[in-house]
């Protein structure tokens, strides 16, 4: 990054208010995507109550394991057990990217796209950042409303399932857009 362009308040002007904008939608998304998540983790243990005692407390990382863990026991459900294990990778991907841009502390003006930057207290230099510009937001945020779509689509699956009758499996998701950090100097 240029000397020439940084502004470390950049991300408090005018100029970047339509990220900062994008940003609060790619964490609105965000939300509902983890909640249709955690929604299909109660449907697979039969029960919402049961299912709110036990993820109360669980972030998102345990709550995949255990959604793939009841899905091995379905043996009866390959595309089911495929799908779900899928759509499970994609909520991974996509929850690191929306991490990286959520726990940003400062946007710069980059001289190709605005350099997000993310403080990780690991060396050699405590940061790391990613390029991202209103396109790629736009991809993103689009991705993370497919996954959420996808998740209730399974929802949908499984009580149509549950009462005798079909309905058919979302599609498969197509592999979300990553964003590709760098050590920040």
């Amino acid at each position: 990054m240029s000397e020439e362009i940084f502004q470390p308040d950049w991300h408090e002007t005018e100029e970047a208010v339509p990220l900062v904008y994008l940003l609060g939608k790619v964490s609105l998304e965000w939300n509902m995507a983890e909640q249709f998540q955690t929604s299909l983790m109660w449907s697979l243990f039969g029960s919402n109550s049961v299912g709110m005692a036990i993820t109360g407390n669980l972030g998102n990382r345990p709550k995949q394991a255990i959604i793939a863990e009841l899905m091995d026991q379905r043996t009866d459900a390959a595309k089911l057990r495929s799908l779900v294990k899928q759509t499970g990778r994609n909520f991974s991907a996509l929850q690191e990217t929306r991490n990286l841009l959520v726990h940003s502390h400062s946007i710069f003006r980059g001289s190709e796209k605005p350099e997000w930057r993310k403080a990780t207290g690991k060396g050699p230099h405590g940061h790391i950042s990613v390029l991202a510009d209103q396109d790629d937001l736009r991809l993103i945020i689009d991705q993370i409303a497919e996954l959420a779509q996808t998740y209730v689509g399974l929802l949908c699956y499984l009580q149509a399932a549950k009462n005798g009758k079909d309905y058919d499996l979302p599609k498969k998701l197509s592999e979300p857009h990553r964003l590709k950090p760098f050590e920040a100097i």
